[in-house]
């Protein structure tokens, strides 16, 4: 700990470089040491919520299945739908299992088909929502 507080700081051989940017997230900001969010070092927070609508989440789908080939019976609106309460972390897990459904049949699969994305779906579900106390400390981090 005492080195990374050295590195934020400025010190341990920095460059000076202002040009660097630190970005750290986690789902417990409860148990941050307070000497990291110190000013000059992890000094601003914020709270990401899960995505609000089927929008938000087909357009997370689209980013993870970016490069990929889809059949045509796939349907990321449809998709997006059927995932209410999916975090961005949940979304990408679906499409890894929907990838791994897809090599467990063929060794090179031509494209992602809908199947592939209804095997995944038995295997993810979304996660717990966020406790009203730990949004609290999500409040009372922003405020500080």
């Amino acid at each position: 700990m005492a080195q990374l507080l050295q590195e934020l700081d400025g010190g341990a051989g920095a460059t000076g470089d202002a040009d660097v940017a630190l970005l750290a997230a986690t789902n417990r900001p409860d148990l941050i040491d307070p000497a990291l969010l110190r000013p000059g070092r992890l000094d601003r927070l914020v709270y990401v919520p899960p995505p609000a609508d089927d929008a938000a989440r087909a357009a997370i789908l689209a980013a993870q299945l970016r490069g990929v080939p889809l059949a045509g019976d796939v349907d990321l609106q449809r998709i997006a739908a059927e995932a209410g309460g999916f975090t961005g972390a949940d979304l990408a897990k679906l499409c890894r299992e929907a990838k791994l459904a897809a090599l467990e049949e063929e060794a090179e699969p031509a494209a992602l088909a809908a199947r592939h994305f209804a095997a995944a779906r038995g295997a993810c579900s979304a996660s717990p929502p966020v406790a009203a106390e730990l949004l609290a400390v999500y409040a009372a981090m922003a405020r500080a």
